[in-house]
């Protein structure tokens, strides 16, 4: 969530304080440490995150 398109666990967990270390690993689909827009938008879609609405 540092503006380069992909979250670590840490950068998730500013937005997302409950996600554990299990749910992101379920997120991350191709399993390489990060998420990326279209798995982030699958995990809410799949209700893994709730929508995380914002006034910006």
């Amino acid at each position: 969530m540092d503006g380069d398109g992909l979250a670590s666990l840490a950068e998730l967990q500013t937005k997302y304080p409950q996600i554990t270390e299990d749910i992101f690993l379920d997120i991350d689909a191709n399993a390489d440490g990060f998420i990326n827009e279209v798995e982030l938008l699958v995990a809410v879609e799949t209700d893994l995150l709730p929508a995380f609405i914002t006034d910006q």
